[in-house]
């Protein structure tokens, strides 16, 4: 009976050392394609492999999010990548723009009327439950997408299949005062080598999952407070689940450089509860609610006494 076991466990043994060189060798091969050359190959995308980008937002800055989404729209039809907006409780004389926008670049605009305090993963979280593709990348309005990313996405996810998490490090961009509103390929590759390529520490600019899983694990988790923590989060239930994580190419999108501030308040609160996690591991985190705006938030906002907007009240509006 011993010596069953000892094989059983070779034997697990030999097959998991046998999947880890399968997969590097088919990153090996990965890493060396040069994606600008698979573009025309989008017209065949299965409609399994149909995507939705989605982009939180609350007061952002205009000419950022309007990079953002042309340099997604320059590249990837609406009949193949759709794009949400997330927005949650932007001042009011801030959504007229928005709306311009969303409608001039085909995104679908979510206007979620609140006065709570800034949670990108309830944001996120109302996003994925109204996404309608197999597939979602969660982004950020700072982000200006190469034109190679989702070509590339969609080959990796030829290799890798449905049980995956991608990544992707974007590469992050200096202050730039005259940064201009279309991109293009060479501008693209000159930003590009002028930027440094992020950590791998978090998720390294976008991240693409299952819709499918994201619902049933009802999203990331609200508990955490503004952001910071919900991505390692999401990145360990996945991992609970069965889910492989891929990292792709890196430097295929580029962040727009702006102000970070981080309180160490709540970094401090985020950081307990994510190891309150990893001591009792739990895949499902969110009750029933998860991705929702009450009726109460909606007449909060409706009766709040707005400061008068103007063009200079710009900001990133994540407190």
């Amino acid at each position: 009976m011993v010596s069953l076991i000892l094989e059983h466990q070779r034997q697990r043994l030999l097959h998991k050392e046998a999947g880890e060189l399968a997969l590097k060798r088919k990153l090996a091969i990965l890493d060396k394609i040069d994606f600008s050359n698979v573009k025309h190959q989008e017209d065949s995308v299965s409609p399994l492999d149909r995507l939705t980008v989605v982009i939180p937002a609350r007061n952002l800055d205009e000419d950022r999010i309007e990079r953002c989404l042309r340099s997604i729209r320059s590249n990837q039809d609406q009949t193949l990548t759709e794009i949400i907006v997330s927005d949650f409780g932007s001042h009011p004389g801030k959504l007229p723009a928005l709306r311009k926008l969303c409608e001039r670049y085909h995104a679908r605009l979510i206007e979620n009327k609140t006065v709570s305090r800034w949670n990108r993963a309830r944001v996120l979280n109302i996003a994925i439950r109204n996404c309608r593709t197999p597939w979602i990348m969660f982004t950020d309005a700072d982000m200006i997408f190469g034109s190679e990313l989702i070509p590339m996405w969609r080959e990796y996810r030829k290799q890798f299949g449905d049980n995956t998490m991608y990544l992707a490090q974007c590469k992050k961009l200096p202050p730039i005062s005259d940064l201009p509103l279309h991109i293009d390929a060479n501008a693209y590759n000159s930003l590009k080598s002028v930027g440094r390529v992020f950590s791998t520490d978090g998720h390294g600019g976008c991240q693409v999952l299952r819709t499918s899983w994201l619902i049933k694990v009802r999203g990331f988790n609200e508990n955490y407070e503004v952001w910071g923590a919900e991505d390692n989060d999401l990145s360990y239930r996945a991992h609970l689940d069965g889910i492989a994580t891929v990292w792709m190419q890196p430097g295929k999108l580029l962040h727009q450089w702006h102000l970070k501030s981080a309180p160490k308040e709540w970094r401090d609160k985020n950081r307990a509860k994510y190891m309150e996690l990893l001591s009792q591991p739990a895949l499902v985190v969110n009750d029933e609610n998860w991705g929702s705006i009450s009726p109460q938030e909606e007449a909060e906002y409706e009766r709040y006494s707005w400061p008068a907007h103007t063009a200079s009240s710009s900001h990133r509006g994540v407190e």
